[in-house]
C-alpha cells in the first residue's frame, strides 16, 4: 500500500510499528487505524506535511516522529560542519550519543559533540532501562534457583557508560534498592537507599569494579557510590 502514500505517512506507520513492539497502548491502538485507512486506500488521516505539523488532535509520537524527521533530514551539515571545521571555522557544539537511547537531543548531527554531564547520571532514560535489567536479572535467578542471589558482580565501564548514560549504575542502585535524588536543576546530588520497610525483596550485595576511564571520569559517582554503600552497611 505504499504507492497510495505519502512519505511521511509511511514513515508515521512504520514509527508507530516500532512503537507498539515495545508494548506502547497508544501506538498499538493508532497503529490499527492507520492499517486499515491504507487497506481501504484512503491513506492518512493527514494528507500533507503541513497539515501533520499544525493538526493539534495528533498524538505525543506523531508529533514526535515528525520532529526526528525534520531533524534527521539536515544530515547534510555533516559535511558542511566537517568543512568549515578544516577551514578553521566556529563548529556549533551539541550532546553526542544514540537517538534511540538519549533521544532527539542528539539532532541533528554535524555537531562538535559533547558526551554528557557526570553529574546527571544516571539519566532518568538509563534509570528506568537500569530497573527494569536488574528486576530480569533477579527474577531469572529466582525462578531457577527458588533464591536471590546473594551478590551480583557488576563493572562499571567508561565508554559504555558514557554511551547509555549510566546505565551499569542504576543497575547497581536498583539492585541495592537506591534511587537517585535530584535538586530542581536535574543534578543528582545523592543516591538515596528505599526504606527497608518498604522493600519487596532483600538488597542484594554487589561487588562492583571499574575501568580507568569510569574512575578518572566519572568521580563525583563514586563518591555518591561509596556514601550509599556505606549506609546500606548498618
Amino acid at each position: 500500500y505504499e504507492s497510495k502514500l505519502v512519505y511521511f505517512d509511511w514513515f508515521r506507520y512504520k514509527f508507530l510499528e516500532f512503537m507498539s513492539k515495545f508494548g506502547n497502548k497508544n501506538a498499538q491502538d493508532r497503529i490499527k487505524i492507520e492499517l486499515e485507512l491504507f487497506k481501504t486506500g484512503r491513506g492518512s488521516t493527514c494528507d500533507s506535511n503541513e497539515a501533520i505539523k499544525n493538526d493539534k488532535n495528533l498524538n505525543f509520537f506523531i508529533r514526535e516522529a515528525y520532529d526526528i524527521k525534520k531533524l534527521l533530514e539536515q544530515n547534510v551539515e555533516e559535511i558542511e560542519s566537517l568543512l568549515n571545521g578544516l577551514d578553521g571555522g566556529y563548529i556549533l557544539p551539541g550532546l553526542g550519543g544514540d537517538l534511540l537511547r538519549d533521544g532527539r537531543g542528539v539532532l541533528p548531527t554535524g555537531r562538535n559533540i559533547h558526551s554528557l554531564d557526570p553529574y546527571r547520571i544516571p539519566s532518568p532514560g538509563a534509570w528506568e532501562r537500569g530497573q527494569i535489567a536488574a528486576e530480569k536479572i533477579l527474577s531469572q535467578t529466582f525462578k531457577s534457583s527458588g533464591k536471590y542471589p546473594e551478590t551480583i558482580a557488576v563493572t562499571l565501564w567508561g565508554l559504555d557508560s558514557i554511551k547509555t548514560r549510566g546505565e551499569s549504575v542504576a543497575i547497581i542502585l536498583a539492585l541495592i534498592c537506591a534511587r537517585p535524588i535530584r535538586e530542581s536543576t536535574g543534578r543528582i546530588v545523592k543516591y538515596d537507599l528505599c526504606p527497608t520497610e518498604d522493600l519487596v525483596r532483600p538488597r542484594i550485595d554487589v561487588l562492583g569494579s571499574m575501568s580507568g576511564i569510569f574512575r578518572d571520569s566519572f568521580a563525583n559517582v563514586l563518591d555518591l557510590l561509596d556514601d550509599v554503600f556505606r549506609d546500606a552497611s548498618f
